[in-house]
């Protein structure tokens, strides 16, 4: 008797092995991060020669300004080449996206901050937008484009958590990233900033 049990309980438990294993293989698989995007590597053209305040004939090699004189973040690659190789961005890299018209903005801080400031052309979509419906913005990012989101930096992870919202909505979007430094890094760093609420959001709070 005990021996038939055994063999009983085996059964069972090879049985229900077997069904896990299936309902893994088979089954939805549950993300608990953004997927990574795809590894991008942007030709930026030649950087400026010169400031536009310099002599044009001034060897452009020669006597440059700092980057805090030249108002701008130098090129992230000296062959003025942008790579995008993980999921977080720096400040260097967003400022270089959005100098050269490569990338759109999402602002995932609650609409309250986003009206106080956030960086001009940004859309407002806080992770409470996609409580009831799918943003509209969402419906409107273009998937051959690169998506920046960012909130307030450090322990901030709201615009983690709206990446991984679009990318179950829409998979097809690859060029998602987060920018480390949030709004704080861009607004101390002096970057052009706006106010105001954000027409298309639904923001949800």
């Amino acid at each position: 008797m005990i021996r038939s049990y055994l063999i009983k309980l085996v059964g069972i438990v090879v049985v229900a092995s077997a069904a896990g294993v299936t309902h893994m293989l088979l089954g939805p698989q549950i993300k608990l991060h953004p997927n990574d995007p795809e590894v991008q590597t942007i030709d930026l053209g030649a950087p400026d020669a010169a400031p536009a305040s310099a002599d044009p004939a001034e060897d452009p090699t020669t006597d440059q300004p700092t980057d805090a004189e030249a108002g701008s973040d130098p090129v992230p690659a000296g062959d003025g080449t942008l790579v995008l190789d993980s999921l977080e961005i720096s400040l260097e890299q967003a400022k270089a996206l959005y100098d050269n018209g490569l990338a759109d903005f999402i602002d995932a801080r609650p609409a309250a901050e986003y009206a106080k400031g956030h960086i001009y052309g940004s859309w407002n979509v806080p992770p409470s937008a996609f409580d009831r419906s799918t943003p509209t913005v969402v419906d409107l990012i273009d998937p051959d484009r690169i998506v920046v989101v960012y909130c307030t930096g450090g322990d901030c992870h709201d615009s983690h958590i709206v990446i991984r919202e679009i990318q179950e909505i829409r998979p097809e979007l690859t060029k998602l990233h987060v920018f480390t430094d949030g709004y704080p890094g861009w607004a101390g760093a002096g970057y052009e900033t706006d106010i105001g609420a954000d027409p298309f959001a639904e923001t949800g709070g």
